[in-house]
C-alpha cells in the first residue's frame, strides 16, 4: 500500500472510540513494539493520535478491511459511551459494586446522572470499603449543595475521593 493510501485511510478512520479494538489487533502483530510503552499511557487526549499511529503501522501487516472488520466483530460492544440517565440506574451501579445506595441522599445520587458508565464506575472504585460507621447526618462542610444534608458516610467518601484524586495527580 502506498503512503498516500495509508495516510488517507488513517485520516478517515482514526477514532478514539475504536482505540481499544485497534490496540488489541496491534498487540497481536506487534507485541514488542516500542510504541507499546506510549500506548500503555494513553488517555482521552492522546487516544485519537495514537489510534492513527496504530492504524498506520497495522496497514503494513493487515488489510484495511481486516481493521474495519475487527472494529465491528462483536455487535454487542458499545462503541459510544453510555450516560447514566436515572437515579435507579445509579443505585443499581452502587449495588453491583456492593455499596448500599440507601446510605446516600437522593440529591447526592442525582449528581451522577449524565456521567458516563465508566466515570461512575471509576468514582465508585474510589469509594472506601463499606464500614459500619454511624450514619447520622453531620455538620455542614461546604461540599454539599445549598439546603442539602450530607451524611457522615457521604462526607467521608467525598473527602476520600478528593484525597485519592490529588494523589493521582
Amino acid at each position: 500500500m502506498k503512503f498516500s493510501e495509508k495516510n488517507d485511510f488513517v485520516v478517515k478512520h482514526k477514532n478514539s472510540d475504536f482505540f481499544c479494538r485497534d490496540l488489541e489487533l496491534y498487540k497481536k502483530y506487534y507485541p514488542n513494539s516500542e510504541l507499546n510503552r506510549e500506548l500503555a499511557r494513553a488517555n482521552s487526549h492522546t487516544s485519537t493520535r495514537l489510534d492513527g499511529q496504530i492504524l498506520f503501522e497495522l496497514l503494513d501487516k493487515v488489510s484495511p478491511g481486516e481493521i474495519l472488520e475487527n472494529r465491528t466483530r462483536n455487535e454487542n460492544v458499545e462503541l459510544k459511551p453510555v450516560a447514566v440517565e436515572t437515579v435507579e440506574h445509579v443505585k443499581e451501579l452502587f449495588r453491583n459494586a456492593e455499596f448500599d445506595p440507601d446510605k446516600f441522599t437522593e440529591e447526592y445520587l442525582q449528581k451522577f446522572i449524565g456521567k458516563t458508565l465508566d466515570d461512575v464506575k471509576g468514582i465508585i472504585d474510589l469509594l472506601p470499603e463499606n464500614t459500619d460507621e454511624d450514619e447520622t447526618p453531620s455538620e455542614s462542610t461546604g461540599n454539599e449543595l445549598p439546603g442539602e444534608v450530607v451524611s457522615s458516610e457521604e462526607e467521608n467518601i467525598t473527602s476520600e475521593v478528593q484525597k485519592k484524586t490529588k494523589d493521582k495527580k
